[in-house]
């Protein structure tokens, strides 16, 4: 008997704690509403890309299935500038950092532990990293990875969108699990990379441009001698 009523809270716990799914992605985007004047997530893609989307579901096309799914970004090139930006918040953030594929917590320390404003001019990091990553949140309602499967409740709780911009997304966070509204607006930032190469590729096209410079004066030269 014990054992049935075990298996029937456990049963119970996964459907009231599970997120929804959606056929347009992933995650199927929850309108919240519990935060009275909260903004959702559709608002803040319009007012930081300029688009005119009506609804959360209008802008589930956007998804990058291959990150949610995976939970880890893959920078482009060589060696990257990554720049991530805080755009909006209605919750507080005890932490906020990246990891590699091994494990290895790194703290972005230019972001602040707090909530932020909405976008706030200069609230942002950069990082170097040529290796896939993923993001983790430190809220008052746990701790959450970009990776599905190393959270406690199974559940994703980061949302990323595609950005207008190449290498440009927009990421939300759901800082609680049970009885949560998945409306993914809790801490809302930019992720972009930019390829950058890397020191010796910078010295070769400067010693490159060097050597032409010289080339072209030295000809110009010898062509105006009779």
């Amino acid at each position: 008997m014990r054992k049935i009523i075990g298996g029937l809270a456990v049963l119970t716990a996964l459907l009231f704690c599970a997120a929804p799914r959606a056929q347009a992605g992933i995650i199927d985007l929850g309108m919240g509403g519990a935060g009275g004047g909260e903004l959702q997530m559709y608002e803040i893609y319009n007012a930081t890309y300029g688009t005119n989307y009506g609804s959360n579901d209008e802008i589930e096309y956007l998804e990058n299935n291959s990150i949610i799914s995976t939970g880890f970004f893959t920078p482009c090139g060589d060696a990257n500038e990554l720049r991530v930006v805080a755009r909006y918040a209605a919750g507080k953030l005890k932490k906020f950092q990246y990891y590699d594929a091994s494990g290895k917590y790194l703290v972005l320390k230019n972001l602040p532990g707090q909530s932020v404003l909405y976008n706030s001019p200069g609230v942002y990091c950069t990082i170097a990293t040529d290796e896939p990553f993923g993001l983790i949140a430190k809220t008052k309602h746990g701790k959450w990875y970009s990776e599905q499967s190393r959270n406690s409740d199974k559940n994703y709780h980061f949302l990323v969108l595609n950005a207008p911009s190449p290498n440009t997304f927009l990421v939300g966070l759901e800082d609680a699990s049970c009885g949560s509204d998945w409306d993914y607006n809790d801490f809302v930032c930019e992720i972009k990379t930019s390829c950058v190469p890397e020191p010796a590729t910078m010295a070769l096209f400067a010693l490159g441009g060097l050597g032409l410079l010289f080339f072209k004066r030295k000809t110009f030269r010898y062509g105006t001698k009779k």
